[in-house]
């Protein structure tokens, strides 16, 4: 196929609380696979400052937690100017705060509003696409979505290739079906920043967070790890 369809997968930054190399990692993603399309698995803020959990005192306000957040979102919207957004339990913050005190969606701004997003950043619950595969015109059906549960029992239990993110121990694809037609099972793992005060709740999980991406060419996936050094940076190559 002379123009493949490379889509690039990713979820839970969690801006501002993300890891510090997660723009020149994305960058080299969107520099070295040209991605078609970029989708946003969910989770990409993290409220932790409007969360329903305790607020630590020594993390910042409400307010300075959007500031930054919004310079986040614009430096990654420099470069990936279209980007599909699933919604999920820390995106949804919002909104989720705003039916606690009674308030309609109407009264609430869009995240496309309050985090002053590009015109191209697009929110939606999930998204199904039919990938071309490239060969003898087969298309592949593929369901991405924030995700709950194990990508695998949803992708069984629907017969549909699932792309998903929410579990931060987990990064794998799991391939199942007949080889003329093979369903897979992603989780594309997290871009946080495990060191920062906004994670202290899973310094008890003996299973660390894995930072990664996804790349589906043809609709074939493979995954991209962001490798660290011993001192917790990535080491700059993919």
């Amino acid at each position: 196929m002379d123009n493949p369809e490379i889509i690039a997968a990713i979820s839970c930054t969690h801006f501002p609380y993300h890891h510090p190399d997660t723009m020149p990692f994305l960058r080299k993603i969107n520099d070295v696979f040209k991605p078609t399309l970029w989708v946003h698995l969910g989770d990409e803020n993290d409220g932790a400052a409007w969360k329903y959990h305790e607020v630590d005192p020594d993390m910042d306000s409400a307010g300075t937690e959007l500031t930054k957040l919004r310079y986040y979102i614009q430096e990654l919207a420099d470069f990936v100017p279209r980007m599909f957004v699933m919604d999920s339990n820390h995106g949804n913050l919002v909104y989720r705060k705003a039916k606690t005190a009674g308030l309609s969606r109407e009264q609430v701004r869009s995240p496309k509003e309050y985090l002053k997003s590009p015109e191209g950043w697009v929110w939606m619950p999930r998204l199904e696409l039919e990938i071309d595969t490239g060969h003898n015109s087969n298309t592949k059906k593929f369901l991405f979505q924030h995700g709950s549960t194990q990508a695998l029992k949803i992708s069984r239990a629907r017969s549909i290739s699932v792309v998903q993110g929410h579990l931060h121990t987990e990064f794998y694809i799991h391939s199942w079906g007949e080889s003329h037609n093979l369903r897979y099972a992603v989780q594309v793992g997290c871009l946080i920043d495990d060191a920062s005060l906004a994670y202290a709740y899973n310094k008890t999980n003996v299973l660390p967070p894995i930072l990664g991406a996804c790349i589906i060419i043809n609709g074939n996936p493979m995954l991209v790890p962001m490798r660290l050094g011993l001192d917790g940076r990535w080491i700059g190559v993919l």
